[in-house]
C-alpha cells in the first residue's frame, strides 16, 4: 500500500523556537553561535519549514563552527527575494533612498536588469507620462545610449 508522509511544521516563538532551533542544529551536527541563532530566528520568525530548510542548507557546508561572519554571506546569497513585491515596493516608496536600496538589493542579488526593466514597464504599474518615459528609456537602451542599470537607475531617481 502507499503511504504518504506528512510533517507539520508548526509557527513558534520564544522559548518553543529557540529550542527547537537549538534541538535541529544538534541533529545536523555542527554549531552556531549565539548571534546566528538569534539572526535566524529574525529572519525567519515563526517559520519553522523556512528555518529547517535554511539549516539543511547550512549542514551542506564545510563549517562545523558556524559564526554570524559566514551566515550573512550565506543569507545574502539563498534567502529567496520576492521580486515582484521588491519591484512593488521600489515603484511605489516615496523615499528615494529606499527605491536605491531595493534597486542594488536586486542587482546585488544578480536578477536580470533586463527583467527588472520589463517588469516595470508592464502597463499596470503607471499612468500615460509613466508608460511615455518608460518607453523613452526602452528605445534609449535598445539604441545603445543606455545600459538597463542606468535606465533603472534613472527611473528609480525620479520616482
Amino acid at each position: 500500500p502507499n503511504r504518504k508522509v506528512v510533517h507539520e511544521f508548526e509557527n513558534l516563538s520564544g522559548d518553543e523556537l529557540r529550542d527547537f532551533l537549538q534541538k535541529e542544529i544538534k541533529k545536523r551536527e555542527f554549531v552556531l553561535d549565539k548571534e546566528s541563532r538569534n539572526l535566524l530566528m529574525a529572519v525567519y520568525g515563526g517559520n519553522t519549514w523556512g528555518l529547517i530548510t535554511e539549516l539543511d542548507k547550512l549542514s551542506l557546508l564545510n563549517e562545523k563552527k558556524i559564526d554570524l561572519a559566514v551566515l550573512e554571506k550565506h543569507l545574502h546569497a539563498s534567502l529567496p527575494i520576492n521580486i515582484f513585491e521588491s519591484i512593488n515596493q521600489m515603484r511605489y516608496s516615496k523615499n528615494i533612498a529606499n527605491r536605491l536600496t531595493i534597486l542594488e538589493n536586486l542587482l546585488s542579488r544578480s536578477e536580470d536588469s533586463q527583467m527588472i526593466f520589463n517588469i516595470l514597464a508592464v502597463p499596470s504599474y503607471g499612468d500615460k507620462n509613466w508608460k511615455e518615459k518608460v518607453a523613452d528609456y526602452d528605445a534609449a537602451v535598445k539604441s545603445g545610449k543606455l545600459e538597463y542599470e542606468e535606465a533603472l537607475t534613472d527611473l528609480v531617481l525620479s520616482g
